[in-house]
């Protein structure tokens, strides 16, 4: 732009410095009041004069002058080649170089104050403050790979640091998750030379495709459905792609399982939601430690490392799977004595004797659900770890349908102690432990108890990084100065309205509600949870193990249960934070399973009672 030192008046060719007008190519301006020139000929505004208030000498090239020539602006065809000779260092770097410099931050702490992470990268070159998206689209791809595979390394980075210093897991899960993190790098070839290529033609594979599904008179047969994403996009989705943001929590999750933690993919899924480890709000720690990339970056580290939709304890571990399938990983199988210990722990039940019996199912079985999939449809590995227990349970406490349940709906006289002895516990305790351990699992968050943990867990988890002006401050101070003395009007109205309705039904002070019919409920629950209600058995044929299967109700086949298996196993599917019916359909496959190991083992028992032994004297006729 050529800031000429000019009176508002026509200007004359040696004034102008060859200026045309980009409309009609004329010569003759004349200048405005707004400080801009319009041509003559046709009234157009050239954007390549401006008046000054100063001397010409003041702006150019005078001692003392605010700019100077060589700072000028170069066109564009010299900013491409100046990118082009830059960029071919960076193209000459291997894919080893580059994964040696992620290797090295692997070890190295996240700092909350630190605005650099410490990653090796080329050394930013002062740019004009003006200038666009970069012109060479090779550099700008290489720049969003770079941060986005910078950025998923350090939020997988911050996830193990927060386990080790917040749930008390072993530090080798930070080693355990690095090499499983580089050697996933390069097996999908994250810095292949022509990944942004392939990323291209992919993306106008599909828009083809469907197109081909979905024609319209809009899109034509020449590919303009793709031609308006920018390549930008592109990339970036072929990245998220590549490597999905809630793919963190897989790795974090293949790194306990080989450390023989007890952490399940239900932990991390909820303390990730509650913000308790970095997921939610990782795009801000990932801007504070990287940095801001600068104008010329086209990509937000919200729009890159932000989930987008929920994530469920199910997807990750076949997510976890799929990972360690890809890199070739030999996992073995879940901490089975860990994770039965600690379940049995929470819901207060005998530990040493119901493992020791749940060690011998164990071992007799070896059930492959044990070992992690990458089969999306599969049961999870911890309903195998809570089959296991139950069916070990209905054998050493002989829950088979006998109505221990009933029988102490009429006999209310039970076990009174806090923590009883093991020799003490029959299937009555055990069934009266797991009824009132039920009502206090409660699986919802915390923040979901109230209004107010709500609307904060929102703000700093949901809403991270939102800004809001002053106005909006004032009336959100409003807003909960309304609510606050709502909420201390309501505290002082139930006593009142406790009083109302007393008064309304008419009865005298020490008249109590009569209690809903305990059978009634679990009927109801029951039918809630997808199984219908079986009476207790009377005249048993034999005493053996009893196996549910489905019964046709009303033209329809449904799952049928006793109650006391119903409580055992609605107990455990609330611990596992499972469907009932999933639970139940992981006991029927194994139990299936010690059915046919009994089998062949009868079988193999019989056959070799059969065989006749071998005569090993010698006739000595």
């Amino acid at each position: 732009m050529d800031f000429s030192a000019v009176k508002p008046e026509r200007l004359d060719s040696a004034a102008r410095r060859g200026v045309r007008c980009g409309d009609c190519g004329g010569t003759d301006f004349d200048g405005g009041d707004d400080g801009f020139f319009y041509c003559r000929d046709c009234g157009g505004q050239t954007q390549d004069m401006m008046e000054t208030e100063c001397l010409e000498d003041d702006m150019f090239g005078a001692e003392g002058a605010m700019y100077n020539v060589k700072f000028t602006r170069h066109s564009q065809s010299r900013q491409m080649s100046l990118s082009q000779s830059q960029s071919q260092p960076q193209s000459k770097s291997s894919k080893e170089e580059l994964l040696r410099s992620l290797a090295r931050n692997l070890g190295s702490s996240v700092k909350e104050e630190d605005n650099t992470h410490g990653f090796d990268d080329e050394i930013p070159l002062p740019v004009d403050f003006a200038q666009g998206l970069c012109s060479n689209e090779k550099v700008m791809a290489d720049k969003i790979r770079l941060r986005y595979v910078q950025g998923m390394q350090l939020i997988i980075q911050m996830q193990c640091k927060e386990l080790v210093e917040k749930f008390g897991v072993s530090s080798l899960i930070s080693g355990i998750v690095g090499e499983v993190w580089l050697r996933f790098l390069a097996v999908k070839k994250v810095f292949d030379d022509s990944w942004a290529d392939k990323a291209i033609l992919e993306a106008e594979a599909s828009a083809h495709e469907r197109r081909k599904d979905h024609t319209s008179e809009e899109d034509g047969a020449d590919g303009s459905c793709f031609l308006r994403r920018k390549p930008i996009y592109v990339w970036v989705s072929s990245l998220r792609r590549m490597i999905p943001v809630h793919s963190s929590l897989a790795f974090v999750f293949l790194g306990c399982l080989v450390a023989r933690e007890t952490i399940l993919p239900t932990d991390l899924v909820n303390w990730a939601t509650e913000g308790k480890i970095s997921y939610l709000t990782a795009f801000c720690d990932v801007e504070k430690a990287l940095g801001n990339p600068g104008p010329g970056f086209p990509s937000s580290s919200r729009s890159m490392f932000r989930p987008v939709y929920g994530l469920g304890s199910w997807h990750t571990e076949s997510t976890a799977g799929s990972i360690a399938e890809s890199i070739g990983l030999h996992l073995p199988p879940v901490n089975f004595y860990a994770i039965a210990r600690r379940y049995l722990s929470q819901l207060c039940l005998p530990v040493e004797e119901i493992l020791q019996q749940t060690c011998r199912v164990y071992e007799w079985s070896m059930p492959a659900e044990l070992w992690l999939s990458a089969n999306p449809f599969r049961l999870p590995t911890r309903v195998c770890v809570v089959a296991l227990v139950m069916v070990s349970m209905r054998i050493l406490y002989d829950i088979h349908g006998h109505g221990v349940w009933e029988k102490s709906l009429s006999d209310p006289k039970i076990h009174s102690q806090e923590h009883p002895e093991s020799s003490q516990l029959d299937a009555r305790a055990i069934l009266s432990i797991l009824e009132s351990k039920f009502k206090d699992l409660d699986p919802s968050p915390a923040h979901s108890k109230d209004l107010r943990s709500y609307l904060v867990y929102c703000k700093d988890v949901i809403f991270a990084g939102m800004s809001t002006t002053y106005e909006e401050e004032r009336l959100i101070d409003m807003l909960w100065d309304i609510y606050d003395k709502q909420e201390a009007a309501d505290s002082r109205e139930p006593s009142d309205a406790c009083r109302k309705r007393s008064r309304d039904k008419g009865g005298n002070g020490d008249e109590t509600e009569p209690l809903g019919d305990p059978l009634a409920e679990m009927k109801r629950s029951m039918k809630e949870h997808g199984f219908e209600y079986i009476s207790p058995r009377i005249r048993c044929k034999t005493e053996d193990y009893l196996h549910y299967r489905r019964k046709k109700v009303e033209g329809r086949l449904q799952f049928v249960a006793h109650a006391d298996y119903f409580l055992l196993l609605r107990a455990f599917a609330r611990l596992a934070e499972v469907d009932a019916r999933i639970v139940h359909l992981g006991v029927l496959r194994l139990e299936r399973r010690l059915r046919w190991l009994e089998r062949r083992a009868a079988g193999a028992v019989a056959a070799f009672r059969r065989t006749p032994p071998s005569s090993s004297a010698v006739d000595p006729g």
